[in-house]
């Protein structure tokens, strides 16, 4: 009997995010729209500039209204995803090789080898940061600000934070498997797919190890930071010397992350089930095919 009503609370559950997330997205392609034509009609023909606000526009509207009203529906409070945990500089330290680690192994195993295929078909899947600034100093920083500080913490909040806390009760490694594959499909493109995966286990991992998203973001805006690094090969070093340390710390510590990975027993009922039940739920099914549609669609001709 207590079987069947977990089950039926984490089909609720899922259903309540998929809604969440069908919504909020929605909601903030539609501004984004209004505000772009918008900026268009007041004679801005720059489109750099305009996908700049129409960005800021969107990130204000999440923080402002679109994550309060996930917050209630989720039962999850807010602030406590970002208080419970200070920055602990120790730690930070493994951390952010560990998470250079992921992020370097997705990078050059995986998102190397399939650009190279999809530049020989004559395709290319372009990221959002490949947007330029034209030389405006107020731009410049506007997308700065935008790219390295502010959408991190979009993303940290929807993704480690409300994602995260309302899918751990059924399970530590299944609630950051699908809250990395979430954040990794909502980027939209091939060019970030598997790096941002994987390096969101870690995030997921860092916050559910400190109980905050306040390490995993500053993880996230160090990793954001270093698309400002002009030469892309003195990008790539520091990527591939950051994941080789973090290779020897994971070795090192490999027995404490496993022991923090660990199933609890009391949610043993549901995993045989609850990855298939996720999936197969008919909102998140049409949430995903929406996602890969979208990843679909970044692909254009070289």
């Amino acid at each position: 009997m207590e079987a069947e009503i977990e089950v039926i609370r984490f089909k609720t559950t899922v259903t309540k995010v998929a809604l969440c997330l069908i919504f909020s997205d929605l909601i903030i392609l539609s501004l984004e729209t209004v505000v772009k034509q918008i900026i268009l009609s007041e004679g801005c023909t720059t489109n750099t500039l305009s996908t700049a606000i129409c960005w800021a526009s969107g990130y204000l509207f999440g923080f402002l209204v679109i994550f309060p009203l996930m917050g209630k529906i989720l039962h999850v409070h807010l602030l406590h995803l970002w208080n419970g945990a200070k920055v602990d500089l120790k730690k930070i330290k493994h951390y952010i090789p560990a998470g250079f680690t992921f992020l370097a192994i997705g990078l050059f195993l995986f998102c190397m080898p399939l650009l190279t295929l999809l530049q020989r078909a004559g395709l290319r899947s372009p990221s959002n940061s490949e947007i330029g600034s034209n030389g405006s100093f107020f731009l410049t920083v506007l997308l700065i600000a935008l790219e390295v500080f502010i959408g991190p913490l979009y993303e940290e909040i929807l993704c480690r934070g409300l994602l995260l806390s309302v899918l751990t009760p059924y399970g530590k490694c299944f609630a950051i498997i699908i809250s990395s594959i979430l954040f990794s499909l909502g980027h939209g493109n091939f060019t970030q797919l598997f790096q941002t995966f994987l390096f969101g286990l870690v995030l997921a991992y860092v916050t559910l190890e400190t109980g905050s998203i306040k390490n995993s973001y500053i993880l996230h805006v160090i990793n954001n930071g270093l698309t400002l690094v002009p030469n892309i090969v003195a990008n790539y070093v520091i990527i591939a010397i950051l994941g080789g340390i973090g290779i020897g710390l994971l070795i090192k510590e490999r027995q404490a992350i496993m022991k923090n990975l660990r199933m609890e027993k009391d949610n043993f009922v549901l995993v045989e089930h609850r990855t298939r039940r996720f999936f197969y739920n008919p909102l998140m099914l049409l949430y995903l095919i929406y996602l890969i549609a979208k990843l679909i669609h970044s692909v254009r001709l070289l």
